[in-house]
């Protein structure tokens, strides 16, 4: 796995040489221009280098927003298990923990938002982890480090601190002995900016950040990603699973060549290779039916893409949903579309609509609630199953309008009902 990186300061992305404040090298004004970049190809880090520093400031705000759009991992200055679970809550897949690694912490964080989600910092300079935004010795040797943390953690990021932001070679050779100490997941950082270097790590065992490599122009993600698909086991093509990107519904299966995937990567609309008829076709240009490319990520051998879309009308040439049938359709996404509705209604008001009456009213919607919620109790307690499922629709809909209302997106209830799992 390659995960860009975002480090932050003064509300700014930037990439340091070696860790150092005073020797900043690129500046990114635009940092959520640079989030919908680097979320195409999956995850991506954040590190928030004001708190980590602990000069006073810090980026929370802009995390917490990066947090609640995309699927990232968070680090920098978190000091408490309060905060970490905010960031977990905000929609936070994994907490980067450097400066309060102790057990004792790790233990209570474990316990809070689960061992799965904490990532221990090993953050290096000649062998010894340093804390304090880099610049405080910690005096334990990286491999005690890991031998302490391995059951308090699912992975550790190792950063090379004498390497980073150089661009002259990642730190290959510690991070191969550190695989043969641990079973938890290791991702290495510092120094690493080609191709080649990324398969070493790869072989290795080992995911990759890249931070100074891509803000320069030295990699770019697409070429990096085309260079990591395995088009020899199928003769130059590989399937792709296509997902729909709220629902999580698989859409269809296509395959793709080097000329589709550098056409798809390129544009952004999904462009196949069809082995019957032996060339190029792009999913809606006869239909209108087009597929906006989200995300996309390879399987672990590397021979099979999977592409995470964003469907105008329908999937299939039969007129199906998707090409496994309409009954394919998620509970999701169907609660996705009542409030796609529900929000259409509210941006573009219709005369007569219920919907765009009552989101005026945050009163008259906290009213319904209670009515609605008071409903469901009745019907609950009279043991009609038939009730009790219209009742509780009726009570899903107003709490929509309320969300839809007051701005909030679904996925952001959903991510704090997958933070309250700590398993």
């Amino acid at each position: 796995m390659i995960l860009p990186s975002i480090d932050l300061m003064d509300g700014k992305a930037v990439q340091l040489v070696g860790g150092a404040p005073a020797k900043k090298k690129v500046v990114v004004d635009d940092v959520f221009a640079l989030a919908r970049k680097f979320s195409r190809y999956g995850k991506f880090q954040v590190i928030d280098l004001d708190a980590a520093f602990g000069n006073g400031k810090d980026n929370r705000l802009i995390v917490k927003e990066l947090c609640r759009n995309y699927d990232v991992r968070v680090g920098g200055g978190i000091r408490s298990v309060d905060e970490a679970v905010e960031l977990v809550r905000c929609g936070a897949k994994e907490v980067i923990i450097g400066t309060r690694a102790n057990k004792e912490f790790l233990s209570l964080l474990c316990d809070a938002i689960g061992r799965k989600r904490v990532v221990v910092a090993l953050d290096a300079r000649g062998g010894e982890v340093m804390a304090r935004g880099w610049t405080k010795g910690t005096g334990k040797d990286v491999f005690v480090a890991i031998k302490e943390f391995s059951g308090y953690c699912s992975e550790f990021l190792y950063t090379c601190i004498d390497k980073e932001g150089r661009m002259k070679g990642g730190d290959i050779e510690t991070v191969r002995k550190i695989t043969l100490v641990t079973s938890n997941k290791i991702c290495a950082s510092g120094g690493i900016s080609t191709a080649d270097e990324i398969r070493m790590f790869d072989d290795a065992g080992a995911n990759v950040v890249l931070g100074m490599a891509l803000y320069t122009g030295k990699l770019s993600l697409d070429e990096v990603f085309a260079s990591r698909v395995d088009f020899d086991k199928g003769n130059g093509i590989v399937p792709v699973v296509v997902q729909e990107a709220v629902s999580r519904d698989v859409m269809m299966v296509g395959y793709m060549d080097k000329v589709a995937l550098s056409l798809t990567l390129k544009s952004g609309r999904m462009t196949y290779y069809s082995r019957s008829r032996k060339k190029m076709w792009v999913k809606g240009e006869e239909s209108g039916n087009w597929q906006e490319l989200v995300a996309i990520k390879l399987d672990c051998d590397g021979d099979t893409v999977l592409a995470t879309i964003r469907q105008t009308g329908v999937a299939c040439h039969t007129g199906s949903y998707s090409c496994f049938g309409d009954e394919n359709r998620s509970e999701s996404n169907i609660l996705s579309g009542v409030y796609n509705v529900i929000l259409d209604r509210i941006e573009n008001p219709r005369e007569g609509s219920y919907t765009s009456k009552i989101a005026k009213d945050k009163e008259l919607i906290s009213r319904k609630i209670n009515e609605e919620a008071y409903e469901v109790i009745l019907a609950a307690n009279d043991g009609k199953r038939e009730e009790i499922v219209w009742e509780i629709a009726d009570l899903v809909y107003f709490l929509l309008v309320l969300a839809a209302a007051s701005g909030i997106d679904p996925r952001e209830i959903w991510n704090m009902l997958d933070s309250r799992r700590s398993g």
